[in-house]
């Protein structure tokens, strides 16, 4: 009987969890999806062998280990803010299609690039990322890599928890909660993750909270004439920008050999004018 592990790195398998099962409110291996080995990762010594102890039949328990380690991070980070996993892994329909790929292509190549966007607009001020658990879980227990996930402090904008380097396998950074980067102390914080994943050639997955909008109401009501009413209205268009624009040059450079960067994260820049058309060409800063 073939082990099912090895199938699960199959990028047309849609769920992101395939053969675990919630029990008592915790991830566990399904019995029945793994009837290899009943879910154990361990086979057993045939009727009248000498052999009594069963030995270690594949990565099943290495895998599930890294899960249930990500199981504690995440109650230790939002359940004393009311978050559930299996609430928030609920409310998912299916894993996106573009992170199995992602997956899928850093498990089986040699170009290690994650893939960073923006948060939905409809997020809450501070809440765990469904995409960035979603795709880490599947990324340690589907793929058998070493996943951190980073956590950017909802206060302070610090790292709840930094990577490390020492990984026996594939490693994987994802990072949720970034948000408020015209703040220094949060984009230096960025800064150095990605430092540290470009440094080790580390996949990158990032999920980026927008700029405040700026307050075309406040600009009314003054009609932009009050000294501190058109400051407040330079504040909003600064927080406007593209997120990682406020990144320094390299660190956005050094984020884009790690992760694909979606349109919206970063500004272009104008190109001056050919000579001989006249015409300018935007390109993104680090490309040209």
């Amino acid at each position: 009987m073939s082990c099912r592990l090895a199938s699960l790195a199959a990028p047309e398998l849609a769920a992101p969890l395939a053969g675990l099962i919630w029990l008592y409110g915790e991830l566990a291996p399904d019995p029945a999806y793994f009837a290899c080995c009943a879910g154990e990762g361990l086979i057993r010594p045939a009727l009248g062998a000498d052999a009594a102890v069963p030995t270690l039949g594949c990565a099943l328990r290495k895998r599930f280990a890294a899960v249930s380690a990500l199981e504690r991070q995440f109650r230790r980070t939002w359940e004393p803010d009311g978050f559930r996993l299996e609430v928030l892994l609920a409310a998912q329909k299916g894993l996106d299609p573009a992170g199995v790929r992602d997956l899928h292509h850093v498990f089986g190549t040699s170009v290690k690039r994650g893939r960073s966007a923006l948060a939905p607009a409809e997020g809450l001020p501070s809440a765990p990322s469904p995409a960035m658990w979603q795709l880490a879980l599947a990324a340690a227990w589907r793929f058998g890599f070493d996943v951190e996930l980073v956590t950017l402090d909802k206060a302070s904008g610090k790292a709840r928890s930094r990577p490390t380097f020492g990984h026996t396998a594939p490693a994987a950074i994802f990072v949720e909660n970034a948000r408020r980067l015209w703040e220094t102390t949060v984009a230096e914080e960025l800064e150095r993750l990605i430092c540290f994943a470009a440094n080790a050639a580390f996949p990158v997955w990032l999920e980026v909270h927008g700029g405040a909008k700026p307050d075309s109401a406040r600009a009314g009501a003054t009609g932009g004439r009050d000294v501190r009413s058109q400051l407040a209205q330079r504040i909003d268009r600064a927080k406007a920008r593209p997120p990682l624009g406020w990144l320094a040059p390299e660190a956005t450079s050094r984020l884009a050999s790690v992760s694909r960067l979606a349109a919206g994260l970063v500004p272009r820049v104008e190109k001056a004018p050919s000579p001989k058309t006249g015409k300018g060409k935007e390109f993104l800063p680090w490309s040209h």
